[in-house]
């Protein structure tokens, strides 16, 4: 995706989520500090299908834009095509009402997990360890 910044062009980035923030970085990486950057997924307010912090482009088309809104700041971003970019706005939508995935160590899960409530439960369900009824 292309990440538009309020001096010079749009700039080409790969974005992820690590942890609870939500990380861009450059597409071919350098030594700037400035290709890398960051939201944490708690700071943002709002995903928009629309270009939030700038007026959009001419050159690219309004079902292609999407921003993530925080109380300081906007992250435009631009998007190869409108199901990339509904894909995208779902994903960050879900991300911001829930917030990120919690992960815990493997050893912590497994100590505190039980076959009605842990992972193992669905594996019961789908194997024919609960008591529901046979269909």
């Amino acid at each position: 995706m292309r990440k538009h910044g309020r001096r010079g062009g749009p700039k080409d980035r790969l974005v992820r989520l690590d942890g609870d923030m939500i990380v861009w970085t450059a597409v071919r990486p350098s030594f700037r500090l400035s290709e890398r950057g960051g939201v944490k997924v708690a700071e943002v307010t709002e995903v928009r299908r629309t270009f939030a912090g700038r007026p959009r482009p001419s050159n690219v088309a309004e079902d292609r834009c999407l921003s993530l809104i925080s109380k300081d700041r906007s992250v435009d971003l631009e998007l190869p095509d409108n199901e990339v970019r509904e894909l995208c706005h779902d994903g960050f939508s879900l991300l911001v009402k829930f917030g990120p995935p919690v992960t815990t160590s493997p050893s912590k899960a497994a100590s505190t997990s039980t076959p009605s409530s842990g992972p193992d439960a669905l594996v019961d369900f789908h194997t024919g360890g609960c008591d529901a009824p046979a269909v």
